[in-house]
């Protein structure tokens, strides 16, 4: 090989290089500041790229930061797929914005899709908004109480009073079920007790019973 092919190689290679950090940078810039729209990613792949990104960088978690991540989640033409990295997001940073915390509950039976586990170690179980939620902790437990006494499917108030007693019973990194229950307990006999319209209160007798199995 010729000086000026190997001049010629080494440029191609140093120009690629460059490129291709310039990129990542440019991910990191973006993730910062504004999540991944997981809408625009085609494939598993992709997301993993734009998730691991986030990730890494552990950004603030902003209002509009949020709102952005609520929107994927919310919107009935975003892929379940989509919608499941955007729930995982809130979990991981922990989101206490009030608008985010409902649409994870608005999502709370939203079942995850089984092919992710095929490209990485799987994030998320089969309901990624109840682990969302029970990531977020305390932040979620009175709009989940405040849920309740509208919530008319029977599996929808399992997982949120699954949520609820995971929350209630943690301390520190075990969970005692026994003590979830018995604060649940109380929580709801209070609402109960302070509800005057007749079907929430059916609701409401049907969350004691539920968390009293």
């Amino acid at each position: 090989m010729t000086q000026k092919a190997i001049y010629i190689a080494f440029l191609f290679f140093t120009t690629g290089l460059n490129v291709v950090g310039q990129n990542t940078m440019a991910t990191n810039e973006h993730c910062s500041t504004k999540p991944p729209d997981f809408t625009r990613l085609p494939s598993y792949k992709e997301m993993n790229v734009a998730l691991d990104a986030v990730l890494r960088l552990h950004p603030v978690l902003t209002p509009a930061y949020a709102s952005n991540l609520v929107y994927q989640i919310r919107e009935d033409n975003v892929s379940t797929e989509a919608k499941v990295y955007a729930i995982f997001l809130l979990g991981e940073l922990r989101s206490t914005n009030i608008f985010a915390i409902e649409a994870l509950v608005d999502r709370i039976d939203l079942k995850a899709p089984r092919s992710e586990p095929a490209l990485r170690l799987r994030l998320w179980g089969e309901y990624p908004a109840v682990e969302a939620l029970e990531k977020i902790g305390l932040s979620a437990v009175n709009p989940i109480l405040n849920r309740l006494p509208n919530e008319g499917i029977a599996f929808r108030r399992h997982l949120m009073c699954k949520v609820l007693i995971f929350i209630e019973g943690k301390k520190g990194g075990n969970v005692n079920q026994a003590e979830g229950r018995k604060v649940v307990l109380k929580q709801v006999q209070d609402k109960l007790g302070n509800e005057s319209d007749p079907a929430k209160r059916v609701n409401l007798e049907l969350v004691l019973k539920e968390v009293q199995r």
